[in-house]
């Protein structure tokens, strides 16, 4: 079986974070999204396992960070995702159809799990693949799915008997089902083929302006000519980091399981409270100031006369004189006199005496 992770696009929902780096290189919880993914691939997929990530944003930077970290585990390997234009210098690309599609070259034959890194399982893959090994041969694959309040944001699953999908809709205009497809999806080797077939037909096709390519509308092909495709509808809570109203949940989840860390004990807390749970990272200095619950601080971060709550804070970031709750702060921000919730601030900016 081989692991198949699209990784190329350029985080849209993210911004302005992913201007300077790649949505999975978000931390969160002290690590990036994608090091939470592959930790737990790693529990659940044998050393010597091929993984093929589809690159495209940031390409070098992801490639050698993942070669780095996770290829005394796996053979790692990749493939570009051209994009098909750029809007305000970052790119566009064909969709997730067009990124499963190139992943033929190398799986060929074999099995295929597809794991989408910017949603990230509470626990880890195993029971949606213990499902999907109990359902052989019955069943041509197993897709995660998880009952959502905005299914228009997400590709949606109608099921009848046994939990067998009757269709799939990307991102319906109207209701459908809140059923949405989160996380993974594995398929047999046979279905596997079948989708690489539907995926050329589908892929021939010129793009109407704005439009991509979608993956859901091969496997709905594939549904309707009687492969059974099973949803299932996981007790493992799946955390999505696709957008920056989700990115804030997903750390409180996290930050709920991992409890408090205090930036392995060389975190220098002078005159503040500390309210779990929070990560706090390494080389961090915070004095006279009220931190959490629920807040993910990074390395290297200076927070003087701060009071913080549900805050994701960047690497480098040095923050002064900042009462704010509900905000995300990217690397090597500096802000200084600032009374307001919800900051949204990309990396490397600066902000001083505002008040609102």
């Amino acid at each position: 079986m081989w692991i198949v992770s699209p990784i190329a696009g350029a985080g849209k929902g993210l911004q302005p974070f992913t201007f300077s780096k790649p949505k999975a290189f978000i931390k969160i919880a002290g690590k990036r999204i994608i090091e939470h993914v592959m930790e737990r691939l790693m529990r659940n997929f044998p050393a010597g396992t091929d993984i093929l990530f589809i690159v495209g944003h940031k390409k070098k930077q992801i490639s050698e960070f993942l070669v780095e970290n996770y290829s005394h585990h796996f053979n790692v390997h990749f493939i570009e995702q051209e994009p098909i234009g750029y809007r305000a210098d970052l790119p566009m690309f064909a969709g997730l159809g067009q990124a499963i599609y190139l992943a033929r070259k190398f799986v060929k034959e074999d099995s295929m799990f597809v794991v989408l890194a910017d949603q990230v399982p509470v626990m880890d893959y195993s029971k949606i693949l213990g499902e999907f090994n109990k359902a052989q041969p019955k069943v041509g694959g197993v897709i995660n799915v998880q009952k959502v309040k905005t299914p228009e944001h997400y590709g949606i699953v109608q099921v009848g008997e046994n939990n067998n999908i009757k269709c799939l809709v990307e991102k319906p205009t109207n209701f459908i089902s809140d059923l949405a497809i989160l996380g993974a999806y594995v398929f047999n080797a046979k279905t596997t083929a079948n989708i690489f077939e539907k995926l050329a037909d589908i892929t021939r096709v010129p793009l109407q302006n704005g439009k991509e390519y979608r993956f859901t509308d091969a496997i709905h092909k594939v549904v309707l000519e009687g492969t059974l495709i099973e949803a299932y509808l996981s007790s493992d809570e799946i955390l999505d980091f696709d957008h920056l109203e989700t990115l804030l949940e997903g750390n409180r989840r996290l930050l709920e399981i991992n409890h408090t860390d205090t930036g392995e004990s060389n975190a220098q807390i002078e005159e503040s409270i500390i309210i779990p749970p929070v990560h706090i990272g390494k080389n961090v200095v915070i004095k006279r100031s009220k931190v959490g619950p629920n807040c993910s601080i990074g390395d290297d971060v200076t927070l003087e006369e701060c009071v913080f709550s549900d805050a994701v804070i960047g690497d480098g970031a040095e923050l002064r004189r900042v009462i704010s709750q509900e905000s995300v702060i990217g690397d090597n921000v500096v802000i200084d006199n600032l009374l307001k919730d919800n900051i949204m601030i990309g990396d490397d900016s600066s902000v001083s005496e505002m008040n609102h």
